[in-house]
């Protein structure tokens, strides 16, 4: 069974626009893909950090002035209060990123990461993912991970 990326497209052109909150140095190809979704109405962006100033474009910028440990906090910590849908790091996710979200994996929480990287020689895109902490997600949780 394959993934039917039209059906994905098109259940992602019904469904509102996600807050998505992005922490991490600069990424130009980051960058080029968050203001593609912005443009096709699918993501509203807040840049969190002084390595993200490039960004001004196409995100709303704030904590200007936070380095990248503090804006990976304070990113984490609106998704967890709900005031953002996504978060998005631009790596590279080392110790600290991880050490974030710990504590709630320790408390049973659902906690998914995705990685997406252009593969070796063809260029192709490939996702790896990890659910960190949950046996068996249900469906509606599965297609939250997917959005």
């Amino acid at each position: 069974m394959g993934i039917d990326f039209n059906a994905l497209r098109a259940l992602s052109e019904r469904t509102p626009a996600k807050r998505l909150v992005i922490s991490g140095p600069h990424d130009p190809e980051a960058l080029c893909a968050v203001q593609d979704a912005r443009d096709k109405g699918r993501v509203t962006a807040t840049a969190l950090g002084r390595e993200l100033s490039p960004w001004e474009t196409v995100a709303v910028r704030d904590r200007v002035d936070a380095a990248v440990p503090e804006a990976r906090a304070e990113a984490f910590h609106r998704v967890k209060r709900g005031d953002a849908d996504v978060w998005m790091d631009t790596g590279p996710l080392d110790g600290g990123f991880f050490s974030l979200l710990g504590p709630t994996a320790e408390k049973g929480r659902v906690l998914s990461h995705a990685t997406v990287r252009a593969a070796p020689g063809d260029g192709r895109l490939m996702v790896l993912t990890d659910t960190l902490i949950h046996e068996s997600p249900g469906i509606r949780e599965k297609i939250g991970i997917a959005e």
